[in-house]
């Protein structure tokens, strides 16, 4: 596998927008965006399979489309789920009303 060295601070900052990326296909392949969704550079197929394999995230940070060398990276699979925990703990705190206080 490759090697890739995660600083701690670096899920907070760094990871969040591919775990955010996550949730968004998430919510698409739900349907349960109010729009219309085109991505010409992500195979509509390949995204919703992230989502029927048995470890979803595993699947997406499989992907060498999105993620090249790093693909299959069981660090980068960490951090990203760590990263997309925070985000449904964001998305929790705001729609149970919640305020974000930092």
């Amino acid at each position: 596998m490759n090697s890739l060295r995660i600083r701690p601070g670096l899920v907070s900052v760094v990871l969040l927008l591919p775990a955010l990326f996550f949730a968004f296909l998430d919510r698409w392949q739900r349907g349960a965006l109010s729009y219309t969704y085109q991505d010409q550079g992500m195979d509509e197929a390949a995204a919703r399979a992230f989502f029927r394999a048995p470890e979803p995230i595993a699947a997406y940070c499989r992907d060498p489309i999105l993620w090249g060398p790093l693909a299959g990276n069981d660090q980068l699979r960490s951090a990203i789920a760590a990263a997309y925990e925070q985000v449904l703990a964001f998305v929790r705190e705001h729609r149970s009303g919640g305020s974000a206080t930092h």
